[in-house]
């Protein structure tokens, strides 16, 4: 009977603690916003970029309106994963600097890693994800769009119109299985339970 035992225990064990892995967003940073007047004929590409003020550049990319929709990643494939992701590992509260310029406008959001993603489910520090593993960094393009002379209050086509819409993104992977619930567990376990009293009286 004890060999049951042991294999019971084995199968519980096996079931909650030893689930692959899986994908899950540690944190994003939305950069969003529109405008006009800005003198551009034709329009102007869009620049964005990522990085930490005074310190590391992660993306720094140009699209025109009809990359709408791209996505950019880094990854560990690529030689400078290690580098863009060591600020996000390193537990020092950076000031971190998204921004996107099209001619003359544009827009940027900036703050200390804390503030974008302390208290995050995955940031073990509440700084950053020190102690995490990040599978990879996206920069996606939700909106992109220009229209000129879109208004023209000079009456010479000098004008155009824009609007922008980008997500900086933390991807990375948690020990996969979720614990079951005390009631799931003790109903799995009287389940276990149960067969090993029928084994324990076939025994005999």
């Amino acid at each position: 009977m004890k060999k049951y035992g042991f294999l019971l225990a084995g199968l519980l064990a096996s079931l909650v603690f030893t689930a692959p892995a899986h994908a899950v967003i540690f944190g994003d940073i939305t950069l969003a916003g529109s405008g006009g007047g800005q003198g551009i004929t034709p329009p102007s590409p869009f620049e964005f970029r990522v990085f930490y003020v005074g310190g590391v550049e992660i993306f720094h990319e140009s699209f025109s309106v009809g990359d709408a929709g791209s996505v950019v990643s880094i990854t560990p494939a690529d030689s400078f994963f290690s580098t863009a992701i060591a600020p996000l590992t390193n537990g020092i509260d950076e000031t971190l600097r998204m921004e996107v310029t099209s001619g003359t406008g544009g827009g940027d959001a900036e703050g200390p890693e804390s503030s974008y993603f302390g208290g995050s489910l995955f940031s073990l520090n509440g700084i950053d994800f020190a102690g995490q593993t990040i599978t990879s960094l996206d920069l996606v393009i939700d909106t992109l769009r220009h229209e000129s002379p879109g208004s023209d209050p000079n009456n010479d086509g000098n004008w155009t119109e824009f609007e922008y819409g980008a997500r900086f993104v933390v991807n990375g992977e948690v020990p996969g299985g979720v614990v079951p619930e005390p009631a799931t567990l003790l109903l799995f376990g009287s389940g276990l339970a149960g067969a090993g009293l029928r084994l324990k009286k076939r025994t005999r």
